[in-house]
Parts: C-alpha cells; sequence; structure tokens
C-alpha cells in the first residue's frame, strides 16, 4: 500500500523532507524521501533476533529491494553528494541508536563514513522517519513479519539446532546411563553409603567428594568435608570404619 507524499518537518533547524510511504505485507515500511540535502529511499523492517517467534528489533537500512549486498540496493539515499551504503539493527526506543548506525559511502573504491557536517541532518531525517514507523501500529507490523518468515525460520530452527540437539542429548543420555550403572556396581562393593540428591535423570546423582580430611578441635577428631569444612563425625575409641563413612557421607553442604 501506497501513500501520497506528505511534507514532514524535521526537528531542529532542518527543514522539511517530502515523504511517500510504501506498507508491504511482510510488515516492511519504505519511506521515500526527497528534500534538499536528500533523496532516497529508507526502510525499516522487523527483524525477528535469535530464540524470538515475534520481533522487537528494528533493520534500518539505506536502499530498497532484496539484494543481499548493502551496496547492491536499489535507490539508496544521496546525502549532500554522497550515496549511503549500511543502516542498522536496533530498537528504535533505545535512546543510542543513532549512534550505532552504519552510514558509509564510496570514496575512491573504499568505504569511508559520511562526512561529520552531514550527520546531523542524517540523524534528524531518520528521527522524523522513526516518529513516522512508531505511529503506524510496530506490533502489527512485527506480526507480520513473524507470519511471513515463520516457516523458514522454523526449518532452519528444526534442522540446525532441534535435530542436532536431540541427537547429541540421546548420545550423552545413553553415556550417563553407563556411568550410573557403573557407579550402582561400585557402590554394591564400597561400604561408602553415598548421599543423593536429585537430578535430570531417571536415576539420581551421587554426591561426595573424593577427599575425607581429619581435623583436630578442642573437643576431639572430627571427619570433615572436604567442601564446606564443616566436621561430620567426632572420632571414638571403638567406631568401625564403614560407620563412620556411613555417617559422613549423609552430610549435605549448606
Amino acid at each position: 500500500m501506497n501513500t501520497p507524499p506528505i511534507a514532514v518537518t524535521l526537528p531542529g533547524r532542518h527543514g522539511t523532507l517530502d515523504v511517500s510511504i510504501a506498507i508491504r505485507p511482510a510488515g516492511e515500511v519504505a519511506f521515500r524521501i526527497t528534500g534538499a540535502r536528500i533523496a532516497g529511499t529508507v526502510v525499516f523492517r522487523p527483524c525477528p533476533l535469535p530464540g524470538q517467534a515475534i520481533p522487537d528489533a528494528v533493520v534500518v537500512r539505506f536502499g530498497d529491494g532484496t539484494a543481499m549486498l548493502a551496496d547492491q540496493l536499489a535507490d539508496r539515499p544521496v546525502l549532500d553528494g554522497h550515496r549511503l551504503i549500511g543502516g542498522v539493527v536496533t530498537t528504535l526506543d533505545h535512546i543510542g541508536w543513532l549512534a550505532a548506525i552504519d552510514a558509509t559511502h564510496r570514496r575512491d573504491g573504499l568505504l569511508t563514513p559520511v562526512p561529520r557536517r552531514s550527520v546531523p541532518h542524517l540523524h534528524a531525517v531518520l528521527t522524523a522517519l522513526a516518529d513516522h514507523y512508531q505511529a503506524m501500529d510496530p506490533a502489527r507490523l512485527a506480526l507480520a513479519a513473524a507470519h511471513a518468515t515463520a516457516s523458514t525460520r522454523l526449518n532452519r530452527l528444526v534442522h540446525e539446532q532441534v535435530l542436532p540437539t536431540a541427537r547429541l542429548a540421546a548420545d550423552t543420555a545413553g553415556e550417563l546411563a553407563e556411568l550410573h550403572d557403573l557407579a550402582a556396581r561400585l557402590q554394591d562393593l564400597s561400604p561408602l553409603r553415598l548421599a543423593e540428591s536429585s537430578a535430570p535423570c531417571a536415576r539420581r546423582w551421587p554426591r561426595v567428594h573424593p577427599d575425607t580430611l581429619i581435623t583436630a578441635g578442642d573437643d576431639g577428631d572430627w571427619l570433615t568435608c572436604h567442601s564446606c569444612g564443616q566436621g561430620t563425625v567426632m572420632l571414638a575409641a571403638g567406631d568401625s570404619l564403614g560407620g563412620l563413612l556411613a555417617a559422613h557421607a549423609a552430610h549435605s553442604c549448606p
């Protein structure tokens, strides 16, 4: 949907722009701008970030079309005689989004930042366009972008993340089960009774530090937890080693 051109007053003393707006089905908004110092197209497009179903970020880019390379987009704006390349991925309510914009042009074949004197005018133009975009129900545009990209993102998620992670989890679960079987057999052979704690596994993790300290206090000698330093069992004449270790292993650190 294209709108008739409108006159937009820029902030500060930066004059006015004539702006025509094209709203596209996937939530993309193209601003075709004409002013005394700048002319061309600036596009705002909702951009899903990793882990998001519905995007809350926006791509702001100089130029129109579907070209992969920024300097091959059509109708890139010309600012003070410099054809712009670049843009930014941002959230428009972030106070520093203008400063993060990558605005360059080609000079002698090299990418060069736009002249410093042109930056305030560029920021004034982008501020005015962002205000218009924010007034166009960005949540509806984000939802349109989510619908338009859902199939592609779902396919990529399943094949690049879900299936490899599931295979890794299956391999790890088998290895973990073998380790638990070995721990259980060793438990049957050892007088040491290991404390247990919950774990994301059908079995339970043994929990005990392999080192046991003996410390001396005013009231006697103690088996002491290596991890927290707490005395667990006071040694007394006639105690069996198995009984002492079983009592020690029942300790849980604070």
